[in-house]
């Protein structure tokens, strides 16, 4: 959360209160957490250029994950080569 809050009509604790009563809070990850591993190393190393085939557990989302990143990263690598031509 940003510090100020940015809305001066709530104090920090009226604000925290309405966070906390938010009936749509998350309780739970929505990524496991080797699944959310997976995604930064990934990440990171496409960020600096280096080869990075994602690939996670067995579960669904993390099938969905790595077909999505590995699309995303065949998409970018074509469009930075048809940038630099």
């Amino acid at each position: 959360m940003i510090w100020p809050c940015p809305y001066n009509t709530f104090t920090s604790e009226e604000w925290k209160q309405i966070i906390d009563s938010n009936p749509f809070k998350i309780t739970k990850p929505v990524l496991s957490p080797s699944l959310t591993s997976s995604l930064l190393e990934a990440t990171n190393l496409h960020a600096l250029g280096f080869e990075s085939n994602f690939q996670a557990d067995d579960t669904e989302l993390s099938k969905v994950a790595t077909r999505v990143f590995n699309n995303m990263y065949v998409d970018s690598s074509k469009t930075l080569l048809i940038l630099q031509e």
